[in-house]
Formats: structure tokens, C-alpha cells, sequence
């Protein structure tokens, strides 16, 4: 690969060519607000992931952008935990 150490190679390179870990990004703070005005809220769970509370599963269908801001945060952070 191209981070293999070559003979002479100095310790910045081989630090540069280190396993990085993933990053997940914040909590969408315009999708949190549409949240929490229609009753919902959204914790990150570290590192991955984010809980969801205040959102009734056994009662009518949520409005399209409830559900569309669910997705979004949880194609971003992984998983969302009801």
C-alpha cells in the first residue's frame, strides 16, 4: 500500500499512514428543532447511534418530515434506539 514503511521513511509518515477512527457526525441541529416541535427528542449516543423519546409507535403515522428527519439522523449516525 501506499503507507507501507519504506527503509528511511520517517515517524511522521508512518503516524500519517496510522488507522484513523471513523467519525460520526453531531446530531443535525435543524432536525432536532423540527423535532421538538412536534414532541420529539433526539439524544446522540456515543459513539454511534441516538436515542428517540416522546414519539407514540402505536399511534397514527408521524407527519412526512418527522419521519424524513428519523431517517436522515439515522443514516447518519448509525441506528436510532425507540
Amino acid at each position: 500500500t501506499h503507507c507501507a514503511m519504506a527503509s528511511g521513511s520517517s515517524e511522521g509518515e508512518a503516524a500519517a499512514c496510522a488507522p484513523q477512527e471513523p467519525t460520526v457526525p453531531s446530531l443535525d441541529f435543524a432536525r432536532v428543532a423540527l423535532l421538538k416541535g412536534h414532541g420529539v427528542t433526539l439524544t446522540a449516543i456515543e459513539p454511534v447511534g441516538a436515542k428517540v423519546a416522546g414519539l407514540d409507535l402505536k399511534g397514527p403515522e408521524p407527519p412526512a418530515g418527522v419521519l424524513e428527519a428519523l431517517q436522515a439522523e439515522m443514516a447518519e449516525r448509525g441506528f436510532l434506539v425507540f
